[in-house]
């Protein structure tokens, strides 16, 4: 463009460059060299593993998730790890870091073992790299080492106030626990016999949300309508192996 020139060299892949420039004119003038010292094209996200704990899984034993971030040009201070649980608040959180050439693992320590840490979980890494490279994963799981939680509906509740009934009226118990369950019936008692109630003597509702799961039962007021004292026993298990 008159007497400017402009070259364009496009450096596609990723990799450490350098290149020197000479140029001559048409009367035969030449430049002095121009040189470019050692750049890095990189244009490759970091990867991130998770490794000790399962996406989707239930844990009661040992919980200490692995987290490990590899890119050609890590940067262990631009990466970082949150925690949130469906019942709990997002924090930050670290554990012990080990590098490696390209990269480094961090593993968290192992989940408390009382029952306020029971819940779902979502553990989010990030990680930039040098390049400016940002990305994002997560898994979620949940730490469930003492089963279920049970409580009655309000009716239910008012009904059993009362230790002395003339009237029977549907039972309704709600199950809730941080994983699926499989029913394995339910038990009524009177007056020290066992009756195992088929499936249309109750019934259950998915009431789960995002998070826990849970459960209705329903058991119908007919089972009460004999004179007697009562117990009533629900059987389940859930993923983590807890049995209620």
């Amino acid at each position: 463009n008159g007497d400017i020139h402009v070259a364009t060299i496009t450096f596609a892949n990723d990799g450490d460059y350098s290149f020197t420039l000479n140029f001559e004119d048409l009367a035969g003038n030449k430049s002095e060299s121009y040189n470019e010292s050692e750049f890095t094209v990189d244009m490759t996200d970091p990867d991130i593993i998770f490794e000790n704990v399962e996406d989707g899984s239930s844990n009661k034993d040992e919980v200490r998730p692995a987290v490990r971030f590899s890119d050609r040009n890590f940067d262990k201070n631009q990466i970082s790890l949150t925690l949130k649980g469906y019942r709990h608040a997002e924090v930050n959180v670290t554990g012990m870091f080990v590098e490696d050439g390209n990269g480094g693992r961090i593993v968290l320590d192992d989940f408390p073992y009382d029952v306020e840490t029971d819940d779902v979980y979502t553990l989010t890494a990030q990680a930039t790299d040098l390049a400016g490279n940002k990305v994002n994963k997560s898994i979620t799981f949940s730490v469930n080492r003492h089963g279920s939680n049970y409580y009655f509906s309000d009716n239910t509740e008012k009904y059993l106030d009362t230790y002395y009934h003339n009237k029977e009226q549907d039972i309704v118990i709600h199950e809730v626990n941080t994983d699926a369950l499989k029913v394995n019936g339910i038990t009524v008692v009177r007056d020290g016999v066992s009756i195992k109630l088929d499936e249309d003597d109750y019934s259950i509702k998915d009431v789960s949300s995002n998070g826990w799961k849970e459960y209705v039962y329903t058991i119908k007021a007919e089972n009460f309508a004999k004179e007697g004292r009562y117990e009533i026993t629900i059987d389940s298990e859930d993923m983590a192996g807890n049995k209620q």
